[in-house]
């Protein structure tokens, strides 16, 4: 697949349902047995009214519509979700290094030195226990 040059620009008010339901369509296709503890409708109102009026927030667009989604707070990458029609064109690394422009904490967050932008398979995490960052 062709890579492109994504330009992330902050997120407007009225890009909030297409960034619920690209946040929505790219955990699904990630890990699709995570079970939500909030419905759809509680996600798009999430997303409209706390997670778009934030000042961290950034987004790719492709035709007007956005495609990825970028959030950095407190030096951490708290959000980066790419549309799954979009995933393996090096939106994501493109991402971390937007994310370094906002704030990244690459010295004191190790994980993101060196970073491979795919995600694990069910089976590589069925049995184990993932640390969260807060741990």
């Amino acid at each position: 697949m062709p890579q492109f040059e994504w330009t992330f620009c902050r997120a407007e008010a009225g890009d909030a349902p297409a960034i619920a339901t690209l946040f929505l369509a790219a955990r699904t296709a990630a890990m699709p047995w995570l079970v939500s503890p909030h419905s759809h409708e509680d996600t798009h109102r999430w997303v409209a009214e706390v997670l778009v009026p934030s000042s961290t927030l950034r987004v790719a667009r492709v035709d007007d519509v956005p495609e990825a989604m970028l959030m950095v707070a407190n030096g951490w990458i708290d959000h980066l979700y790419v549309a799954p029609a979009w995933q393996g064109r090096g939106i994501g690394s493109q991402a971390v290094e937007v994310a370094k422009a906002l704030g990244l904490d690459t010295v004191g967050n190790a994980r993101y030195r060196v970073i491979a932008c795919t995600s694990l398979r069910r089976e590589e995490t069925e049995g184990k226990k993932l640390k969260s960052r807060d741990a």
